[in-house]
């Protein structure tokens, strides 16, 4: 067996084994047995043995992080975006480690990032990229009558016009319009976890009601939100608790996610 070496050693007696520690025994115990010179980083592991899946067991709290840590590049790590490497770790998704997965294939397996800015897209339609994912999705011919009907149904629902869906994609389009086409292809695409980036970004007071009753409606994922505006997206569902628990939603409370809040500074 290799030799422990001498601080690694001193750092191990300071641990008693099998003790539970608080929060605050637990931070000033990494203080502790940190040896680096720098600012070192603190992976933290919770099993909450929970199924999200089960209302009764839905995972309710909220993360204040001040500007600059990260919370969009979360987002885009999550989605393998390409300025962005994983150089340690895993990321576990429906039981599957997906750091080594292209973007493709984590969104075959259910994940959709709505980006806090959607990229435009020229010289293809909405209507072509859904048939197109959902054919992919599937393996399967897409029925376009089918296809365009459950589209215009959502496209009412959410207050965008059916011209949106032969328009390219997300250009000429305002911040609000592009929101609400990103709800589009989240109600085609039937994702089951879904991630918003600043969603209430660009939108209007109006807007924002008809995205947020949206993604309430859609009801069967458990979202990852964040924001910087914590009140403009928990207002536009009037919740009664918005104080004590800023990621339920809804009057009644039933609609209840992962909310990461961004603290403005002056």
């Amino acid at each position: 067996m290799k030799k422990k070496g001498k601080k690694y050693v001193e750092a191990l007696n300071l641990i008693e084994k099998g003790k539970a520690y608080t929060k605050e025994e637990a931070i000033e115990l990494v203080k502790k047995t940190s040896t680096s010179k720098f600012d070192g980083s603190v992976e933290v592991a919770m099993n909450l043995n929970l199924d999200t899946k089960k209302t009764d067991q839905q995972l309710r709290g909220a993360i204040v992080l001040p500007n600059g840590t990260g919370k969009s590049t979360i987002c885009k790590v999550l989605m393998h975006h390409p300025d962005y490497e994983v150089t340690t770790g895993s990321i576990t998704f429906q039981n599957e480690d997906i750091v080594h997965k292209d973007t493709t294939d984590i969104s075959r397996l259910g994940m959709f990032l709505l980006a806090q800015n959607p990229v435009e897209v020229e010289g293809i339609t909405n209507a072509e990229m859904l048939r197109m994912a959902l054919s992919e999705k599937t393996g399967s011919h897409v029925d376009i009558f089918k296809f365009s009907k459950e589209a215009k149904e959502i496209c009412q629902k959410i207050g965008l016009p059916e011209s949106f869906l032969h328009r390219e994609i997300n250009n000429g389009m305002s911040g609000g319009e592009r929101k609400k086409n990103e709800l589009l292809h989240v109600w085609m695409l039937k994702p089951s976890f879904l991630i918003l980036d600043e969603i209430d970004s660009g939108l209007d007071v109006d807007a924002l009601k008809i995205v947020a009753n949206s993604i309430k409606e859609y009801g069967v994922i458990q979202p990852i939100i964040v924001s910087k505006k914590e009140r403009s997206v928990l207002n536009a569902q009037k919740s009664s608790d918005r104080d004590t628990c800023p990621c339920r939603f809804g009057q009644d409370n039933s609609f209840r996610g992962y909310f990461i809040q961004k603290r403005c500074y002056p």
